[in-house]
This record gives C-alpha cells, sequence and structure tokens, in this order.
C-alpha cells in the first residue's frame, strides 16, 4: 500500500506556460507512468521530478548510492534500483501532482537524446536487465519531436499576444 511504502512516485505535468494541451499531458502522464508500474516487475522507477522518499529509506540506502561526479545517470532510477535491492517498496500515488520546467523540449535532438540515455548509462551501471524498465525511454523519444514542434509554436503564439 500506499502507505506502508518507503518511495513514492507522483504523475507530473508542465508548469511552464508554453506547452499546449497541459491536462492532456497529465492525463497521458498518469496513463503512462501507471502502466510502467505495472508492467515493471524488477524496479518500480522513482522520477525526481515529483517524488517522495521515507527518511528511514533514506538512512537505509544512502552509503549504497552511486556518487556521479560526471553527472551521467539519473539519480532517481539509482534511488529506485537501491531500493529494490533493499527489498523496500516503492507505490505510484496519482493524486499528488506537481508541476514540472519543459526546458528539455528547447534542448537540441542530440542533447535530448543524451539526457534521455541517462537511463540506460544507469542500468548498465547497475547491471539491470529487464527491458520494462526501458519503457520511458521510448515514450520520450518517440514523443520528443511533437512535444518540440508544439512548444514552438506554443512559444510562438506566446510571444505574439
Amino acid at each position: 500500500s500506499q502507505l506502508s511504502a518507503k518511495g513514492v512516485r507522483v504523475p507530473t505535468g508542465f508548469a511552464t506556460t508554453a506547452v499546449p494541451l497541459r491536462r492532456f499531458g497529465l492525463r497521458a502522464d498518469d496513463a503512462m507512468r501507471r502502466a510502467v508500474f505495472t508492467v515493471t516487475r524488477e524496479f518500480h522507477l522513482l522520477f525526481g521530478s515529483n517524488m517522495a522518499l521515507r527518511r528511514s529509506a533514506w538512512q537505509e540506502i544512502r552509503n549504497d548510492t552511486c556518487i556521479d561526479l560526471a553527472d551521467k545517470f539519473h539519480e532517481d532510477v539509482d534511488l529506485a534500483i537501491h531500493l529494490h535491492e533493499h527489498d523496500l517498496t516503492v507505490a505510484y500515488c496519482s493524486s499528488m501532482v506537481a508541476g514540472i520546467s519543459a526546458r528539455r523540449l528547447d534542448d537540441s535532438a542530440a542533447k535530448f537524446f543524451d539526457y534521455v540515455m541517462r537511463f540506460e548509462r544507469t542500468y548498465e551501471r547497475h547491471g539491470v536487465k529487464d527491458k520494462a524498465v526501458r519503457a520511458p525511454m521510448l515514450v520520450f523519444l518517440a514523443a520528443y519531436p511533437a512535444l518540440k514542434v508544439m512548444r514552438a509554436l506554443s512559444k510562438s503564439t506566446l510571444s505574439r499576444s
């Protein structure tokens, strides 16, 4: 249950004004996170943009988390992996919503790809083989072109008003 969980992940919506279809995006984000939570059996991911971690869980895993001085990993994925290694539960709470920046949509395709590949580098570092946890990577990469165009159009419309 959510009350006994040591980590909680929740849906997010873009807080920026230059993102169209915000309500649709929130529903799509929630649906994707529910689906990923259902299909991933090895690790339930945390998403750093909106997550909660019990103090007791942090105290248990903090000495095992990876130091990433080169800034190549997703720290939230690293936390989720270490929670799993300690048999600590991650829950999903769809009623706890936070707005996030859409700044990644302003990145070049190469920079966005490198950012998304943080998932893979984090999985490789930990020897994670489960293909299901790679679903967010595929969703982000597939959605990027359309979202980038929609963001540009939305920013253009806002600048004219």
